[in-house]
């Protein structure tokens, strides 16, 4: 469980007791401790992709976009407080960037409803 909750904890905030459980010899631990590693280190990088996003050139920022919003959850992406949240980036990019990602958000929702439901179908 708590390795479970550590992958929504924002990447800012350290978690040293992640590793002791990703080393815990009960697979269902381990496993979890190793997605949280994960999921963390990705959003540490979609924060560095998005630190450099406005300073890129436009096809750059475009790929940069389009990457934290595949690594990152999409429902914190327009959360205006979560550390990795587009809000304000939005504001800065061209409008079109905004469109397409509008849509990416709404087919990125979908997939994540349709895994989550296949799942509890098994």
């Amino acid at each position: 469980m708590a390795a479970q909750v550590a992958t929504v904890i924002p990447s800012a905030v350290m978690v040293p007791w992640l590793d002791q459980l990703a080393a815990e010899t009960l697979p269902a631990v381990s496993d979890a401790a190793r997605v949280a590693l994960r999921q963390r280190h990705l959003e540490t990088a979609a924060l560095l992709h998005r630190d450099r996003l406005l300073d890129s050139p436009k096809p750059i920022q475009w790929a940069r976009l389009v990457k934290i919003m595949e690594i990152v959850d999409p429902y914190y992406l327009w959360a205006r407080n979560d550390p990795v949240s587009l809000k304000g980036v939005f504001e800065t990019l061209p409008y079109e960037f905004v469109v397409e990602a509008r849509q990416l958000r709404t087919r990125l929702l979908k997939d994540r409803e349709n895994a989550a439901r296949s799942d509890k179908d098994r």
